[in-house]
């Protein structure tokens, strides 16, 4: 299954529920290409947080391509029956894309909620791309440190005059991967329900990072190869994924982006496949979201149990 949104091996959890103010789910994306080149609006670098603390209150996910129930519950640390219990009207065959799933309790399973220091994360961007209906916004989040950390969870906060009641709105987000490699980052990308007026502005908090020993057994980071296109190729990009040290029974998730020549996140997409499929080579196509050829492009890979 693959999932829009590319380094070595990264996922990710979440735990601390934040209260969202989101509109009523919107329409499937589609993939576009602006005629002239989208103007990202400007965004200001905010202190990490403190994490939030523990309350029975659930999160929102918002549905974005590729993803299952499975996907979800293992990137909240809670069961697939707990998603299931709480989303009666969802499809879990057939979830679409912009729909909201209710976390209840996200986290918890995994002990994220109780960490008593989070560990630092830089955060690079938002930078908001504008789409045919909406926009979507992209960041990286960075980490500073000589380990890895784990289960990485950021607000996306977006203030515009031009949503009246709907302002301010927020989002937690994670990324698709659990691992942050040591002096590394990984991407996320966060569809927003409408486009952006020209007085939007728009912020992004570190809510929590863990120690990588806080990982559930049998997650592991992955070596992962990317052999992407040239970098004039028309887009999509078929980027050619491998993974070679996966034990062949094993679930692989990889992550792969695309950067600019601003070093912006330009292109994110998240597939996974059992490990067989990519130790051979599996291709990956990223979407753009500006014009322009890709500056560089970074692979993470991780396996589950």
């Amino acid at each position: 299954m693959l999932l829009l949104i590319g380094g070595t091996g990264c996922r990710g959890p979440a735990p601390s529920p934040v209260a969202t103010r989101s509109p009523t789910p919107w329409p499937t994306p589609r993939a576009y290409r602006s005629p002239t080149p989208p103007r990202p609006l400007p965004t200001v670098t905010f202190p990490a947080a403190t994490p939030a603390a523990a309350t029975p209150t659930p999160i929102v996910h918002i549905v974005q391509e590729g993803d299952t129930f499975s996907s979800i519950a293992l990137r909240y640390g809670v069961t697939v029956e707990t998603l299931q219990k709480a989303n009666p009207g969802l499809d879990p065959a057939a979830l679409p894309v912009g729909a909201q799933v209710v976390v209840p309790q996200a986290g918890q399973a995994l002990g994220l909620l109780a960490t008593p220091t989070p560990q630092p994360v830089q955060v690079r961007g938002p930078w908001c791309f504008a789409t045919a209906t909406r926009a979507v916004c992209t960041l990286a989040a960075r980490n500073p440190g000589r380990a890895p950390l784990l289960s990485v969870q950021v607000l996306l906060e977006v203030n515009d005059p031009t949503w009246g009641a709907d302002a301010p709105w927020q989002t937690t987000v994670r990324p698709w991967v659990l691992f942050v490699p040591p002096q590394g980052e990984v991407p996320l990308a966060v569809p927003l329900p409408r486009a952006l007026g020209p007085q939007a502005a728009v912020r992004a908090v570190v809510l929590q990072a863990l120690p990588a020993d806080a990982a559930e057994p049998g997650v592991r980071p992955l070596e992962a190869q990317a052999q992407p296109p040239p970098a004039s190729t028309a887009p999509p990009w078929p980027v050619t994924v491998t993974v070679a040290d996966a034990e062949d029974d094993a679930l692989v998730g990889v992550l792969v982006a695309a950067y600019d020549a601003a070093d912006r996140v330009v292109a994110v997409r998240y597939a996974e496949a059992p490990a067989a499929a990519w130790a051979a080579g599996r291709t990956v196509w990223l979407y753009p979201l500006a014009q322009g050829p890709w500056q560089r492009v970074a692979v993470w890979a991780e396996a589950y149990p």
